[in-house]
């Protein structure tokens, strides 16, 4: 496979401009820079839904500006604790599969 078609089926698995800018601010605004702390963040796609989960969401994070943003992409944030006292927080966004 030539170098331009890996760029061209990668290009084509990607999601609406307007989103990935969305998911990407909504990621940034989840994860602060904290000294020392290990965050994960993962994004995926089922059932026509954008799920993107950060763990372990930071008190320092912007929660407004995250349910903004989401709520601009027509989704939804949540946050919850874990058994092991890890918070956990959620956006789900529809999107075209």
């Amino acid at each position: 496979m030539t170098d331009w078609a890996r760029r061209a089926a990668w290009e084509a698995d990607r999601l609406d401009p307007a989103l990935e800018s969305g998911v990407y601010f909504i990621v940034a605004a989840l994860t602060p820079p904290t000294a020392g702390t290990a965050v994960r963040a993962e994004v995926r796609e089922a059932g026509g839904r954008l799920l993107v989960e950060v763990h372990p969401h930071t008190a320092a994070a912007d929660l407004t500006e995250v349910e903004d943003r989401a709520g601009a992409l027509g989704g939804r944030l949540t946050v919850e604790a874990t058994t092991g006292g890890e918070t956990v927080a959620r956006v789900e966004i529809p999107c075209a599969s």
